[in-house]
């Protein structure tokens, strides 16, 4: 293989560095440097066989005798291989072998060569279909986006060992909160919770959203808030019970305005009031004056529409059952 011409020379690095030695540098100090940097992944290639070696395993192998005979040995010092694979040499290791493996073996474990990038390239796109674009996946795997870009687009066909490795260990859990993923797992949790007895206005409290309501869209979410719906329905338990609350409280004297009743959790009003709201046919703030009553007469101290509807509603119930 002839040496690339984009290589800097060796002149870019100082003597005494394996980057000279690779240069074409062969001084006493760059020949060290190349050989404590042998030595250095040897120790480590010895490192990893003994971690991940297996015991081992007895092979017989046909051999021809000096007669021309063929015979079986049996080797019981096979080499094992690495990582549930057979060893491609099938070699024997020696009585003062170290490491568990043969050397071969030992030198695939650091060998950081170049490979194919179509493996890679197929890896991303499933990664890209999940929501995980090629900045999330950079950031877990420790590699430029540029060359991911070159690896999706087809430019870069090679790839080093170890950067493949680490591209291949990221998963869909390395997606980016505000990618954005499909919502039918997130609205069917959902569905289910409500089905269950859970109140819209109890599950966006649970999730944590400034209005009671879930206003998420059906075609997609974000990657955070299909997460926050799995947490909550996993911890969801069962369903708070729920009792109708009256709309009025005549429970003790006029008390100040920001004080709600314990028992209701309602606007407290003074006693009588809601009896001459019935029976009165003065103007109800003409009524909440003569009580005192700073709060209005409309529900919850609003004045809306719908608070005033639901307060008609409440005064004829009230009218039906005194009645």
């Amino acid at each position: 293989m002839t040496r690339p011409a984009d290589l800097p020379t060796g002149d870019h690095f100082a003597h005494g560095t394996r980057s000279r030695y690779v240069c074409g540098c062969r001084c006493q100090l760059c020949r060290a440097s190349n050989t404590a940097y042998y030595h250095a992944r040897q120790a480590r290639a010895k490192a990893l066989a003994l971690e991940l070696a297996e015991p081992a395993i007895p092979i017989t192998k046909p051999w021809r005798g000096p007669d021309g005979s063929t015979r079986v040995r049996t080797y019981a010092r096979a080499c094992p291989g690495l990582e549930g694979k057979p060893c491609p040499k099938g070699a024997h290791l020696r009585k003062d072998s170290t490491g568990g493996v043969c050397r071969a073996c030992r030198e695939g474990l650091v060998w950081n060569g170049l490979v194919s990038a179509r493996k890679v390239r197929l890896h991303l796109r499933k990664l890209s279909a999940a929501g995980v674009g090629r900045r999330a996946v950079g950031d877990a795997c420790d590699v430029s986006d540029s060359i991911l870009a070159e690896i999706i687009a087809g430019r870069k066909r090679f790839i080093r060992r170890a950067a493949a490795r680490r591209i291949l260990a990221v998963d869909a859990g390395a997606i980016a909160d505000s990618a954005h993923v499909p919502a039918g797992k997130t609205w069917a949790l959902l569905d289910e919770l409500i089905a269950r007895g859970f109140t819209k206005a109890e599950l966006a409290r649970r999730l944590g959203l400034k209005r009671a309501a879930l206003q998420y869209q059906r075609g997609h979410v974000l990657a955070k808030t299909a997460l926050a719906v799995e947490q909550v329905h996993r911890a969801a338990g069962d369903p708070p019970a729920r009792a109708r609350r009256p709309l009025f409280c005549e429970c003790v004297k006029p008390i100040p305005l920001d004080e709600v009743c314990a028992k209701c959790e309602r606007a407290l009003r003074p006693v009588g009031m809601t009896r001459a709201l019935l029976a009165d046919e003065r103007p109800k703030h003409a009524i909440a004056s003569s009580f005192e009553w700073q709060g209005g007469w409309s529900l919850e101290r609003r004045t809306s529409r719908a608070g005033k509807a639901r307060e008609k509603k409440e005064l004829s119930r009230l009218a039906r059952a005194a009645e």
